[in-house]
């Protein structure tokens, strides 16, 4: 890394580690420890396609699935999904659901 870099990332984790401080913006949770996934944080874990085909991340996904369908009381013959990366893909993925499956679907935006 050539030291312009490193100074810019420097200010960035300056700053934003004292916004942190009196952060009130979007709806996370502050007080999740990561240490336990850090050795992670350097591998590319993006499964794409179906979490039960046995690509990089299918173990982890997988097993969050299940874990879902047990605690929903899904069948394990009916269970199926995927661990998506936030709010806005898992949106994206139900419209997409509820066109392939549903006869008309009517999409009701809010709050714009």
């Amino acid at each position: 890394m050539n030291q312009r870099s490193a100074q810019v990332l420097t200010k960035f984790k300056d700053y934003t580690t004292e916004k942190y401080k009196r952060f009130l913006g979007f709806p996370i949770n502050l007080a999740i420890d990561f240490s336990a996934i850090k050795d992670f944080s350097n591998i590319p874990l993006n499964n794409i396609g179906d979490p039960f085909s046995g690509r990089t991340s299918f173990l982890l996904e997988s097993e969050s699935i299940k874990f879902l369908g047990d605690f929903f009381q899904i069948e394990p013959s009916d269970l199926w999904g995927y661990v998506t990366s936030g709010g806005s893909e898992s949106n994206i993925y139900a419209i997409y659901i509820a066109k392939q499956n549903l006869e008309n679907p009517v999409i009701v935006i809010a709050g714009v």
